[in-house]
């Protein structure tokens, strides 16, 4: 299993600390399932910044979506992505 923290900034993904200009900060779990093939991603949002509109948040989101990805089964990664704060 691993664990990794994504902090949404105006730049794009970063990971490490927290930068002071985060939006978001998103966990993205990975692991594989004794006996299955795939792999499982899960992406949870941690924290929003409670001074950016969800409307804004969004749409920065949606700019940078390479790293998340869509939700669903493909080829042998199984991805879900929970709701914004």
């Amino acid at each position: 299993m691993s664990e990794i923290a994504f902090h949404l900034t105006m730049r794009g993904w970063e990971t490490g600390e927290p930068p002071p200009d985060r939006i978001e900060t998103w966990l993205r779990l990975s692991f594989h399932q004794s006996k299955v093939p795939q792999l499982y991603i899960e992406w949870s949002c941690l924290w929003a910044n409670p001074s950016v509109r969800r409307t804004d948040r969004d749409a920065l989101r949606a700019k940078f979506n390479g790293l998340m990805g869509i939700p669903g089964s493909f080829d042998s990664r199984i991805v879900t992505i929970g709701e914004p704060l």
